[in-house]
């Protein structure tokens, strides 16, 4: 019996060191040694109130301790959003409705201006769609905070994959 314990911290412990992850594991957790690389990372400004509210998501992922004082990375974000009313009733008003909010983004390197990587997200927020005008607003507001956190994560963790990827980081 006590062998097949041995065994399994044996087991773990050997699969720890490879750096295996499990594919279930802690969620929004970065790839080893990348938070000192997104701290590297300098956000350009964002336009449109939705495009503030991602780089601020951005910034608290990538640089909780401030901006860097030698950046050696710059990302640039363009956010595009619409909604798509989705149920419409009998008396043709609509009680439920899908804000769509995409982000194209490049990563480049400030030294030489060459791109590290780019690509894109989208995410689909939900909200009903009531009689109280204010409720509605509400709801809206709370999907775009949603899919502005959700793109911000999906964004940090590319960019995180890419610079421990160019800088050798994942294979140690």
């Amino acid at each position: 019996m006590w062998w097949s314990r041995a065994f399994a911290l044996v087991a773990l412990l050997l699969l720890t060191a490879c750096g295996f992850a499990p594919v279930y594991g802690e969620r929004g957790a970065l790839p080893r040694g990348a938070q000192t690389l997104l701290a590297n990372v300098t956000v350009e400004p964002i336009e449109e109130r939705e495009g503030q509210m991602l780089r601020n998501v951005l910034l608290d992922q990538m640089n909780p301790g401030g901006m860097p004082a030698k950046p050696t990375h710059r990302l640039a974000v363009k956010v595009t959003e619409s909604t798509q009313e989705t149920s419409i009733q009998k008396n043709q008003f609509s009680s439920r409705a899908n804000l769509v909010l995409q982000a194209t983004y490049i990563l480049a390197r400030i030294s030489d201006g060459k791109r590290v990587t780019s690509g894109s997200s989208r995410i689909t927020a939900s909200y009903d769609i009531v009689e109280q005008p204010y409720a509605t607003l509400a709801a809206e507001a709370d999907a775009r905070a949603r899919a502005v956190r959700e793109i911000g994560e999906d964004i940090t963790q590319r960019i995180a994959s890419a610079l421990t990827a160019s800088s050798g980081t994942a294979a140690q």
